[in-house]
């Protein structure tokens, strides 16, 4: 079985924007958590009523799902953001590489 998460990272709480070093603060976490690939989708988001700049981090996971080791990084880059919250879905995916 396959796995894909879905990691959703709101802006900086002041400027509601993704500025360069915010948005490289994600990609190295994202680069160092998962070498092995991710894509860095970027848009508009709504929380609470508030709309902010937002990324969308997907990652697909070959016959393993993420291990405690990774939760716990995502946690530090929590308080590193100084996020409320960091959205993680997890579902069961079909994969197949073409």
């Amino acid at each position: 079985m396959s796995w894909k998460y879905e990691i959703y990272i709101g802006s900086e709480n002041g400027s509601k924007k993704l500025d360069e070093h915010y948005l490289l603060s994600v990609i190295d976490w994202a680069s160092s958590c998962f070498p092995q690939g991710y894509t860095l989708v970027l848009g508009r988001g709504f929380y609470n009523g508030i709309v902010e700049d937002s990324a969308v981090l997907t990652v697909l996971s070959y016959n393993e799902r993420l291990h405690s080791k990774a939760f716990e990084s995502l946690r530090e880059l929590k308080s590193k953001l100084r996020q409320q919250a960091i959205l993680v879905t997890e579902s069961p995916v079909q994969l197949e590489v073409v």
